[in-house]
């Protein structure tokens, strides 16, 4: 009888304690589960408190890249805050931004052209003044000159990225080849390209707005006028545009330049040019190819009469970042311009590629991580070098209708179409229209 109430003793133990065993893991699951829907009402919280705001820009596929793990980083450090982006090349870009201002529909944070800050802000209530939001974003790695690239009236409407201006770069393999030296003059220009063109090889090719800012900056060094004053109004007249197209075909018809070249990046690459005038922050794309085909690139100085020369070439921001005045959410908007100006990590993924930051803690990013080398850095470098004798850039003197109607009458002029003075005139007169 004891035996036989021991084991029920011992079964009643045994059986008690799987109760509590059940019970135990029926508490614990509860107590997950709740913690899980805990969790969960908090992240819907999270994800209901979200600030959708936008970004746009242009740029090669490479740009899109890096920009789309950048904004990822950006909503990972700041998760209150959701980015949609915006975002194509350069061709038609410019016309879909104008359609986008005059409709107000705008993406809260935009990349944008220097020229457009006369376009859309000549008095300054274009874009969002960014002195407002300086307690979000740290203007102290900027200096007074960077700031007053992007002041209009007294509003900060916009930060520079990176500088840029007109560089010259050469292929020094064809000039060793063919025992030139480097230009340094006018005159230069058109003594080696007496020799290249007798291969076949011309001794520039440029688009239409380096060949614009090239006689820009022609005319200025030979007679001590600016074509256009502080104001961006233009104060020469139908005979100094004469010279300038008169010049122009002069280097078309002995060598100088191949007006009707196509693409000078791949003219450039295929040997069919010894040189190349660029924007600095587009040098590495130019030049690189080059040197992959195992010549030798090298920069040169910017022309002038007697020797290289800062007089009649100006600098500009190559970019710049924005905010719409018409946001519906200013402080989270600051809080990515900050994030793609000044933050490190974003600062290693854009590297140079749309050139030397100008921001004091993106510069120092690169240096700390030995990425401030390059074509773009080497000529960011001669920049700074001349910054003394450049000027800043007046938007007018890159104006789309501007440079358009000074292709076309150049290539009237060329082709014969039209005598000189006609066209000329017609230049004048586009000019005077473009800027208003």
């Amino acid at each position: 009888m004891a035996l036989n109430a021991n084991k029920a003793v011992s079964h009643t133990m045994r059986l008690a304690a799987v109760i509590l065993a059940a019970v135990i893991v029926c508490l614990a699951i509860l107590l997950v589960r709740a913690a899980q829907s805990d969790s969960a009402r908090q992240v819907d919280a999270s994800v209901a408190e979200q600030t959708d705001i936008s970004y746009s820009w242009w740029g090669n596929d490479a740009r899109h890249h890096y920009t789309a793990n950048g904004i990822k980083d950006f909503t990972e450090k700041n998760p209150d805050i959701n980015v949609s982006l915006s975002y194509g090349v350069w061709d038609g870009y410019e016309r879909r931004y104008a359609s986008m201002m005059r409709a107000h529909d705008e993406c809260d944070v935009m990349q944008i052209n220097y020229a457009w800050l006369a376009t859309y802000s000549p008095d300054g209530s274009g874009y969002y003044d960014l002195n407002e939001l300086s307690d979000t974003i740290d203007l102290s790695q900027f200096s007074e000159r960077d700031l007053a690239f992007g002041t209009r009236n007294g509003a900060l409407n916009a930060l520079p990225i990176a500088y840029n201006m007109p560089v010259f770069y050469y292929n020094k393999s064809i000039l060793d080849q063919y025992g030139l030296s480097v230009p340094r003059t006018w005159n230069d220009l058109f003594s080696c390209a007496r020799v290249l063109r007798a291969h076949g090889v011309s001794m520039l090719c440029m688009n239409d707005k380096q060949l614009w800012m090239t006689m820009l900056a022609w005319y200025e060094q030979t007679t001590g006028t600016a074509v256009f004053d502080e104001n961006g109004a233009c104060q020469i007249g139908e005979a100094d545009f004469e010279s300038m197209l008169s010049m122009c075909a002069r280097m078309a018809a002995e060598g100088v330049i191949d007006l009707d070249a196509g693409s000078p990046a791949q003219q450039f690459a295929n040997g069919k040019t010894a040189g190349v005038a660029i924007w600095a922050s587009d040098a590495s794309r130019y030049c690189q190819p080059v040197v992959d085909a195992g010549q030798t690139v090298v920069l040169g100085e910017n022309p002038g009469v007697d020797g290289p020369s800062a007089t009649g070439w100006y600098m500009k921001p190559a970019t710049m970042l924005a905010i719409s005045k018409n946001t519906a959410h200013p402080e989270e908007a600051a809080r990515l311009v900050n994030y793609l100006l000044n933050d490190p990590d974003y600062a290693l993924l854009q590297g140079t590629e749309k050139g030397v930051p100008v921001s004091s803690a993106a510069y120092q990013a690169l240096a700390d991580n030995g990425k401030l080398s390059g074509f773009e850095e080497e000529a960011t470098e001669q920049m700074h070098r001349n910054m003394d004798g450049l000027k800043a850039m007046e938007p007018a003197m890159e104006d789309t209708k501007t440079v358009n109607a000074f292709k076309d009458c150049l290539r009237k002029y060329q082709y014969g179409r039209t005598d000189l003075s006609q066209s000329a005139q017609e230049l004048y007169t586009a000019v005077q229209e473009s800027i208003g």
